[in-house]
C-alpha cells in the first residue's frame, strides 16, 4: 500500500461522522500554518493535519478516560445501593398499623383517597408481617406477598387480593380513586385483620 493510497484510506474514514475530529485536525493545521509561518520551512500542510489530528484523538481519548473514571466510581455507588436498596428500610422503624390507618383517615378527610388506600394497604402488608403471614421488604412484588398468604393462611389469600389488585388499579393510574375505594380498601384490611374469608 503506497503512501498516497494509505492517506487517501484515512482521509475517507476520518471524514465519516465518527472521526468529525478530522474537522478540528484541519483547523489546527490552518492556524499552525498561519500564525507560526511553518508551511515556509518544510514542513506540509498535509504533515500538520496528521498532527493536528493525531493530537485531537490524543485530547479526546484522554478525556474519555477522564470521564470514565469519574463516571465508573458513581455507577458502582449506584449498583451498591441498587443492591442494598432494601437493607436500610429493614433497619428503619416501620410505624404501626394503627399509625397508617390514622394517616388514610386524615387523607382521606382532605380527599387524598390515593393516598388513603395506599396507607391501607401498608397497614395490612404490616398486619400480614406482625401475624407472621408474610415477610414484609418494599422490594417484594404483590404476587410474591400473594404466594406466602397462600402458604400460611389460605382463607386470607382471596381478601389480599382483591386489596392489591384494588391497590394497583387505584395507585398506579388505571383507575380514579374515590371514598368508595377508600372504604372497600378499610373492609378488606379489617378482615384480614381479623383472619376472615372473602365472602
Amino acid at each position: 500500500m503506497s503512501n498516497e493510497h494509505a492517506r487517501a484510506v484515512l482521509e475517507q474514514i476520518l471524514a465519516t461522522p465518527e472521526f468529525a475530529i478530522h474537522n478540528l485536525g484541519k483547523r489546527i493545521s490552518a492556524f499552525l500554518l498561519e500564525n507560526m509561518a511553518l508551511g515556509g520551512k518544510g514542513v506540509h500542510a498535509d504533515d500538520i493535519l496528521v498532527i493536528g489530528g493525531i493530537v485531537a484523538m490524543i485530547a479526546g481519548l484522554a478525556l474519555l478516560i477522564y470521564l470514565l473514571r469519574s463516571i465508573v466510581p458513581f455507577w458502582r455507588v449506584m449498583v451498591k445501593e441498587a443492591e442494598c436498596e432494601t437493607a436500610p428500610s429493614e433497619l428503619l422503624i416501620r410505624p404501626s398499623s394503627a399509625a397508617l390507618l390514622k394517616q388514610a383517615d386524615e387523607n382521606t378527610s382532605r380527599g387524598e383517597f390515593r393516598s388513603a388506600l395506599r396507607e391501607i394497604y401498608l397497614a395490612a402488608l404490616i398486619e400480614l408481617n406482625n401475624r407472621s403471614l408474610i415477610v414484609y421488604q418494599a422490594a417484594k412484588t404483590n404476587s410474591e406477598y400473594l404466594r406466602e398468604i397462600r402458604l400460611h393462611a389460605a382463607d386470607a389469600a382471596a381478601n389480599f387480593h382483591i386489596l392489591a389488585t384494588l391497590f394497583e388499579h387505584k395507585w398506579y393510574g388505571l383507575e380514579s380513586c374515590s371514598g368508595e375505594d377508600v372504604n372497600q380498601g378499610k373492609t378488606l384490611y379489617a378482615a384480614l385483620a381479623k383472619g376472615e374469608e372473602n365472602g
